[in-house]
């Protein structure tokens, strides 16, 4: 039996206030400390579908993706992309599961957020 969870750091809905590099990197941080994984339907194509990272590729994908964003501030870009990992670790151990593949769709403007998804084998 399969999950699905997804981890998104919710870009469309951040306000105004998000109007510069530095709120922005504060806000990606502020929600990759305070966002869940969220269960999402799954099915066998799902699966198939949102597997073609093993964890270590997904987690460097992650990362190189909010590097393209800044740049500059390797550090901080490491503490966004690894966080959702760190809970993903705990949500495993607490409730049980096994990584078997995941995905990454990185920002796009008008069409989607950031988006990170896992396939776990329950």
């Amino acid at each position: 039996m399969f999950s699905l969870y997804q981890f998104s750091y919710d870009e469309h809905n951040w306000g105004d206030e998000v109007d510069s590099q530095e709120t922005a990197e504060a806000m990606m941080l502020h929600m990759a400390h305070t966002r869940s994984w969220e269960s999402r339907p799954i099915s066998d194509e799902v699966v198939n579908r949102y597997n073609g990272f093993s964890l270590p590729e997904l987690e460097a994908a992650v990362l190189d993706g909010i590097l393209e964003y800044m740049p500059s501030n390797k550090a901080l870009a490491a503490e966004i992309a690894h966080a959702p990992f760190h809970k993903l670790q705990e949500k495993l151990t607490q409730e049980g599961g096994q990584f078997v593949g995941g995905s990454f769709y990185e920002f796009e403007g008008n069409h989607n957020d950031t988006l990170i998804y896992v396939v776990v084998a329950t």
